[in-house]
């Protein structure tokens, strides 16, 4: 009997000594803990804006919101971040987004204007875009495909054309699409893989802008009568995807994004993320 007594206080103190452990790790040691502080810490919590002085993360997850000088004594051996009079907030959610154009954007170039990106004239554009190709090796033949443009925030106030396009790159099927992502600008080359010609009639719902005082597209195609051509592009498999899944997931984590709802989707697009979700990807 005296033995088995032996044995249970042996056994509560090895648990006891673990719970230490365990609650000494929970205050910053060995769990990537990080303090950040010195700045509007702004919570979110509640109807009316609320503030504290310190954040503590630890292990990937917010563990404290309270008091800086609470948060140092907690948590001794913490990383120090100071917000240096920044405002920190919550992670967005983006209600309407577009993930599955994301993980293709990896693989473009953005010729956005600012502040999403640094292009501010045509010229600009399809420097960017030889500089892209060049970076890539990308051969003569090949697709080349740029997103972000809007005619109204570059130095010429006007859509691209197709000749703007086929100066740069006389061999190479060029597509940049608009900012809205309802429609983009197609060169020659492009044109005559989707079959776009003078003969072409116009679409229902849709735009295929002619060149003036003629029925030559002139490069610009939006809405419905874009969509057959989006859906007619080279597509990345599943497994390439996976591979460029993450940096899809950086350019929304990099502008504050921890949560994205996809606005609109095929069934092959869902069955993509529930695998990528398996493979926690």
């Amino acid at each position: 009997m005296k033995k088995v007594m032996l044995i249970l206080m042996s056994v509560i103190m090895l648990i006891g000594c673990s719970n230490n452990k365990s609650k000494e790790t929970k205050q910053g040691e060995g769990m990537n803990t990080k303090v950040y502080f010195g700045g509007d810490i702004l919570t979110m919590d509640g109807e009316t804006p609320t503030y504290v002085e310190a954040v503590v993360q630890e292990g990937g997850k917010i563990v404290f919101i309270g008091g800086k000088e609470e948060a140092f004594k907690k948590y001794p051996k913490a990383e120090l971040h100071n917000l240096q009079g920044k405002t920190m907030l919550p992670g967005f959610v983006d209600p309407h987004s577009h993930f599955m154009s994301a993980i293709r954007m990896v693989e473009q170039v953005n010729v956005a204007a600012p502040p999403v990106g640094d292009a501010t004239s045509i010229d600009e554009i399809m420097k960017k875009m030889l500089d892209f190709k060049n970076e890539k090796g990308i051969k003569d033949g090949d697709w080349i495909v740029g997103w972000g443009y809007d005619q109204d925030l570059i130095k010429e106030k006007r859509h691209i054309t197709r000749y703007d396009i086929d100066k740069y790159f006389p061999n190479n099927k060029v597509m940049i699409i608009h900012v809205s992502m309802h429609g983009g600008v197609l060169n020659s080359k492009a044109l005559e893989w989707a079959n776009l010609d003078e003969n072409t009639p116009d679409v229902k719902g849709g735009v295929i802008a002619r060149m003036p005082n003629s029925n030559e597209p002139a490069g610009l195609v939006m809405e419905l009568a874009f969509i057959p051509i989006f859906e007619k592009m080279p597509q990345p498999s599943d497994d390439e995807m996976l591979a460029i899944l993450k940096e899809a997931q950086e350019m929304y984590t990099s502008n504050g994004y921890t949560q994205a709802v996809e606005g609109f989707s095929h069934i092959s697009d869902m069955d993509f993320l529930k695998r990528a979700a398996a493979e926690k990807k």
